[in-house]
């Protein structure tokens, strides 16, 4: 059920692009540098560690915030159709998956699956043992 509600998402936000309710354009982001403060030397050398700890600290986290907000819009503008191809991509994976899961349940999949992971290890191990 899910890749078909994801078909009917993808349709209706290609339907909404066309009929020109909503506007395909990406939202630009302003990216302002930081200013950092200029440091005093007659401060302590501890307290100049500790604060580049913090700094470093700060920028790790925003790297990770970074990545999740590409994430999300790369998520975002697929569902948009802001680049119509990977759109029709996902669209047409979507379709293929929510079919192959209507006719084949997920049982079988899963032990196909399993049966692949446990035959291949086990060839693994017959090729290092030779």
């Amino acid at each position: 059920m899910l890749p078909f509600f994801l078909v009917l998402l993808i349709t209706w936000n290609y339907f909404q692009v066309c009929s020109g309710r909503v506007s395909q354009d990406v939202d630009s982001m302003d990216l302002a540098d930081e200013d950092e403060d200029d440091e005093k030397e007659s401060e302590r050398k501890g307290l100049i560690d500790k604060i580049h700890m913090v700094q470093d600290i700060i920028i790790t986290v925003q790297n990770l915030l970074d990545e999740v907000a590409c994430l999300g819009e790369r998520i975002k503008n697929t569902f948009n159709w802001s680049v119509p191809f990977l759109s029709g991509l996902a669209l047409a994976v979507f379709l293929i998956a929510g079919v192959i899961t209507y006719f084949i349940p997920i049982r079988y999949v899963v032990l196909i699956w399993g049966k692949l992971q446990t035959s291949s290890c086990i060839f693994v191990a017959a090729v290092l043992s030779i």
